[in-house]
């Protein structure tokens, strides 16, 4: 068994919820153990809890695990954490429960709903639903209820369906973690 230097990214400001996600994406993406990932890891150290640009950020990381004699160094030690910050950040936005006609409704509906705290939605997905949609099938033109649309069917997105959306900011802020460490292999 080996041992192999990781280093990844996860976007949003509680280092906590972020190494969750960090650690469920790598044991998802490389699945079994033994991964050399962070999926190896249970617990972190914050090293820089200031933001830095993610290539400071990096050149710390490399630094601190090149002197092998910090404790996020061993393949049993933690992982170290260091915030970044950046103008541009992923974010997961709720997708307002309700019938839709076309997935850009359904998208324009969030976007409307959602405080991006002075960022602007850039780069818009067409399809990036959390949990999937529900077909309503063809509309029923004799209700009146409804305003014909040619080809489409609607469909129904229910509670706690999210969708990931670019934001970019006029000014850097803390937008996530760079984590990183050294796993079994």
């Amino acid at each position: 068994m080996g041992a192999e230097e990781f280093y990844t990214t996860a976007a949003g400001t509680d280092p906590d919820e972020a190494f969750d996600r960090a650690v469920a994406d790598a044991a998802r993406e490389h699945g079994g153990r033994y991964t050399g990932t962070i999926a190896e890891k249970d617990r972190y150290v914050v090293v820089a809890g200031t933001p830095m640009d993610a290539d400071a950020a990096l050149a710390l990381a490399g630094r601190i695990l090149g002197t092998r004699d910090h404790l996020v160094a061993a393949k049993t030690g933690p992982a170290g954490a260091v915030a970044v910050s950046g103008t541009r950040v992923q974010m997961r936005v709720p997708v307002p429960p309700g019938v839709y006609d076309t997935d850009r409704e359904a998208i324009r509906a969030a976007v409307r709903a959602y405080d991006f705290c002075g960022g602007r939605p850039v780069d818009l997905p067409h399809i990036a639903f959390g949990v999937p949609r529900q077909y309503l099938g063809a509309p029923d033109y004799g209700s009146g209820a409804y305003a014909p649309r040619r080809g489409g069917n609607r469909f129904r997105v229910a509670a706690g369906a999210t969708l990931t959306v670019d934001v970019e900011y006029p000014a850097p802020r803390h937008t996530g973690w760079l984590f990183f460490g050294i796993a079994a292999r």
